[in-house]
């Protein structure tokens, strides 16, 4: 038994231990491999999908807003992606919202991510997308991700990544009063 106590302990302190962080957002560095480091294999199996690698898959998870503020939906905030700093990727993108027990949230529209798969996204005539998270419902719904009234977590996933996104020099944007 104390074998199994010292090695959780070691997992829980691998956790977090190489996380980048930047507008907002974090993401695990060592996503990109376990060469055979058995630790680091079991933190991912622990904490995140284990069998993704940064190169099939990179995720980021929103820590806050623009003004540091935990997310809230009862604060309107926006995502938005310039033309040039679309999730850059061969694969695709998704945003998806969840409750604080990371489970999905029922919603109005049975909405639970926004993608660049999303039928119907409206992209600005320059090229941009601005999407709206927010847990009250706004008059045109075509970029609205809705999310709980009290707290939440949100993640951004990029699938088959450019090599920005492989090495941790891409990440979103920040989350933004609306």
């Amino acid at each position: 038994m104390a074998g199994v106590e010292a090695g959780e302990k070691r997992i829980l302190g691998f956790n977090g231990a190489d996380n980048v962080d930047k507008n907002g957002w974090r993401t695990g560095k060592g996503a990109s491999g376990f060469d055979g480091d058995i630790l680091k294999r079991a933190a991912g199996a622990k904490f995140g999908l284990g069998g993704h690698q940064a190169m099939e898959n990179r995720s980021y998870i929103a820590q806050h807003d623009s003004d540091g503020d935990a997310l809230q939906g009862a604060r309107t905030l926006q995502l938005r992606f310039e033309a040039d700093n679309l999730p850059p990727c061969r694969g695709f993108w998704s945003l998806t919202a969840y409750g604080t027990d990371l489970y999905l949230v029922e919603n109005e529209i049975d909405r639970w991510s926004i993608s660049d798969r999303t039928p119907g996204l409206f992209y600005d005539d320059d090229g941009s997308l601005t999407i709206t998270v927010s847990a009250t419902r706004p008059v045109d719904i075509a970029n609205w991700l809705p999310v709980p009234n009290g707290p939440y977590l949100m993640g951004l996933r990029v699938y088959e990544g450019d090599e920005a996104v492989v090495s941790c020099n891409w990440f979103p944007p920040f989350l933004t009063a609306a």
